[in-house]
């Protein structure tokens, strides 16, 4: 309950509740979703640090004219290089600018001067509503980048196992 300054007693009703609640979760999609880009960006670099030791690897192996890498060796070396390359891609596309619904400002300016008299609950039902729009969106978007993420750091592990199988490989052969 609240009060104005003439004394009159107002409830605003479970609305303002709403409106909270619904706001927040609007800022928690944006959190997440700097948080996924983050976290793509990270594998974009271990992927590219991990490629780079790859070749520095094959390089110091293959210096000597005598040495010839085993094909097993070479295999995994090369699925390896694959794996972190998808990973890297798949990172890449966290980042990919998707269309996130936001307002039409021009479409809200004339909601707004068309309901501007309209009740304070009236007012909120339409916020809450438009922010429930952006808020679905927000989330299909962020649960794609999830995905994206996911099955690219998958990627990285798996290209991190083939190239520790083949040092295995090269250091049992020596």
């Amino acid at each position: 309950m609240m009060t104005d300054a003439v004394g009159t007693v107002s409830d605003p009703g479970a609305g303002a509740e709403f409106s909270a609640y619904v706001g927040q979760l609007a800022v928690e999609q944006d959190a997440r979703k700097d948080s996924l880009e983050k976290r793509g960006l990270a594998v974009i670099t271990t992927s590219g640090t991990l490629v780079t030791l790859l070749f520095g690897l094959v390089t110091l192996l293959t210096r000597s004219n005598e040495y010839v890498l085993p094909q097993p060796v070479h295999d995994l070396l090369g699925w390896a290089l694959v794996a972190f390359v998808m990973a890297a891609l798949l990172a890449l596309l966290t980042n990919l600018p998707l269309n996130y619904a936001n307002i039409d400002v021009a479409q809200s300016t004339a909601v707004f001067q068309e309901n501007w008299d309209d009740s304070q609950s009236d007012g909120r039902r339409r916020v809450v509503a438009t922010r429930l729009k952006v808020l679905e969106t927000a989330q299909s978007r962020n649960k794609l980048k999830g995905w994206l993420l996911l099955v690219g750091m998958l990627a990285e592990v798996a290209a991190v196992v083939l190239l520790s199988l083949a040092v295995g490989e090269v250091l049992r052969s020596s």
